[in-house]
This record gives C-alpha cells, structure tokens and sequence, in this order.
C-alpha cells in the first residue's frame, strides 16, 4: 500500500462551509440556524457552529419518513413529520418551537391510522395569509376512494395547532398510480393550492396537478401542468 500527501499549501485555513440536514431548515431573524432530522431539531448560530439538539419525543424507536421545518409570523418554528409510528401505523405530527428550540405546548397529531405505502410519502406544509397552517401528506388510508397506492390528504390547521378544517383527499379524479411529489402554496384571502405528481409502475406522468382550495376548504378549481415531469413538481 503506498500513500501520498495531500498539498495543502495555498488552501484556506478555515472553510465557510457548514452541514445543515436535508428535511429543510430555517433561519431566523436572530441569524440562528435551525434543521431536523429524525427525531431531532438542531440549532447552529449564524457561524454555523453547533449550539444545541432538542429531542422531539421520548419512547420507542420510529422512522421519520420525512419532515419539513418553516418559521411563522408569529415568530415561532413549525416542524411537521411523517412518521411510521410505534403502533405500526402512519402519523402525520406538528411540533410548535420558540426561536430558542424549545417546544411550545404538546405534540399535534394532525393525522393517524394511516397506511405507509412503499418508496411513495411526502409532507409539506405552509402558512397561510390569515395565519392558519395547510398540511399536504402522501400516504393511504384503508377504505378511502383511492385504493391504488398513495393518496395525497389535505388539512388545515388553525394558529394554534388544532384542526380547522378536517382532512380530505385532494387527488379526486386522479385515481391511478401513486399520488406524490407534494407542494402546497398559499393563496390570498387563506385559500390554498396543492400540487401533485402521479407516478404509475414506476413511471412518473408528464404533468403536475393542481388544486385550489378556497378559505373553507372547498376546491374550486383545478388544471394539470403538461410537460413537466412529476418529480418536479
């Protein structure tokens, strides 16, 4: 075996470069930096340094199918996750955080007894211009209209965390394949649009779908985006 130095003459001593993990982050005013992963929520200050971990729950091991972190205006972080639980199901959970890290109130259960569908799950969330929350979520639930792979369920959230308006599925019509690949956008007056791509043994479809949802939760409209390939949605 034979080795060769690496020449690091004229390299930078220090490199600006950090870690943050992949299921988003956020940063705050204060310039903290704030990231999840797992179970876990991680703060760095403004130089990337590492200052602390806030353990999200205690009890037995469980995967986090995926996450996403935003911050409110009410200058609060708003983390969401999509978790096969300990009980064997599906949940969709929220979490309410001060700028410090620290968790404000209980654990939300925004959804339960849902179906964990292979290599298709997906949770996105957003505020809406009237301060509620929307929570998109690839998943299945047993006896729902779609009973070919994922679906993609909406529910609303008040301020506060608790339910405004009760889940629905949003793919209506589009009932082939797998539903996934899921983003939510605000609209104005507390509406909402949810984008979606299908993918069908495998294939993802050559189109995005939209749907608009007003205030209330009822759809209004809908369209699909040709020639763009569901994965980037």
């Amino acid at each position: 075996v034979s080795t060769t130095a690496i020449d690091t003459s004229g390299s930078p001593t220090e490199v600006p470069y950090f870690i943050i993990l992949d299921e988003g982050y956020v940063q705050t005013a204060s310039g903290d930096i704030f990231s999840s992963s797992g179970q876990d929520l991680y703060r760095l200050d403004a130089d990337g340094v590492f200052v602390e971990t806030t353990d999200e729950r205690d009890g037995p091991f469980e995967s986090v199918n995926d996450g996403e972190l935003i911050e409110t205006s009410a200058q609060r972080l708003l983390r969401v996750t999509h978790v096969s639980s300990a009980d064997g199901d599906v949940e969709i959970r929220g979490q309410f955080y001060n700028r410090s890290g620290d968790a404000i109130g209980g654990e939300l259960l925004i959804a339960d007894n849902l179906d964990f569908v292979t290599g298709h799950w997906d949770v996105e969330v957003t505020e809406l211009t009237d301060g509620r929350f929307a929570v998109a979520y690839a998943a299945a639930r047993p006896g729902d209209e779609d009973e070919r792979e994922s679906t993609v369920f909406l529910t609303i959230l008040n301020a506060n965390g608790t339910v405004a308006v009760p889940e629905q599925i949003v793919n209506t019509g589009e009932a082939d394949g797998a539903q996934e690949w899921v983003k939510v956008w605000p609209l104005n007056n507390g509406g909402v649009a949810v984008t979606f791509g299908t993918e069908v043994g495998f294939t993802p479809r050559e189109s995005i779908n939209v749907r608009f949802f007003d205030d209330m939760g009822v759809e209004f409209d809908a369209y699909q985006l040709e020639g763009r390939n569901g994965r980037d949605n």
